[in-house]
């Protein structure tokens, strides 16, 4: 297991998401689909932060995870829509090493808590 397997979230955004969830669960069992309106007013929080704990609180999906039904790599299912020539058999490698740097760039720079971070493989 990997660091960055683990998500943190701060004590905060889990009490006030616990908070949106029984708000939803009690609003359902009203027999209806709640609203967003309804969930804010029955938690009492701001519109604002309502989205901000619900933005952060999505699950994280692995590009290298697998879809249910295809089995497929949700990375195999990016394609580039412009149709830039050249070998096509390659895109998907190249993408999968471009995407791989870009998250390893930014887990290092948000991980270590210093947003002035330059990794030194980008400083030749």
């Amino acid at each position: 297991m990997t660091l960055s397997s683990f998500t943190k979230v701060y004590f905060g955004l889990v009490s006030v998401r616990t908070e949106i969830n029984w708000a939803k669960l009690e609003l359902f069992e009203l027999q209806k689909m709640p609203t967003d309106k309804e969930i804010i007013e029955t938690v009492r929080i701001s519109t604002k932060r309502c989205h901000e704990v619900m933005r952060v609180s999505k699950p994280i999906i692995s590009l290298h995870s697998q879809h249910l039904l295809t089995q497929e790599e949700f990375i195999n299912g990016i394609t580039d829509v412009d149709g830039v020539q050249g070998d096509k058999r390659r895109q998907p490698a190249l993408l999968r090493l471009a995407l791989d740097d870009v998250v390893n760039f930014l887990s290092h720079r948000f991980c270590t808590g210093n947003n002035n971070l330059t990794l030194a493989k980008y400083d030749s």
